[in-house]
């Protein structure tokens, strides 16, 4: 069985119900931008094996 990929493991961290129950709105929306702005270092921009990324991503 092959390795698993990087988008299979890459675990962005998330508020905690004690961040979630002391924040707002606001808070919870730069608390999304940041885990979509990790994943998208981490997962998207970063590919452990870039030749297998070649073939889910389109140019």
């Amino acid at each position: 069985m092959p390795d698993l990929a990087v988008w299979h493991t890459y675990v962005p961290r998330e508020m905690t119900v004690k961040e979630m129950d002391a924040g707002d709105w606001n808070a919870y929306m730069n608390a999304e931008a940041r885990i979509f702005q990790a994943v998208r270092v981490n997962v998207v921009e970063k590919p452990r094996n870039p030749g297998v990324a070649a073939a889910w991503r389109s140019a």
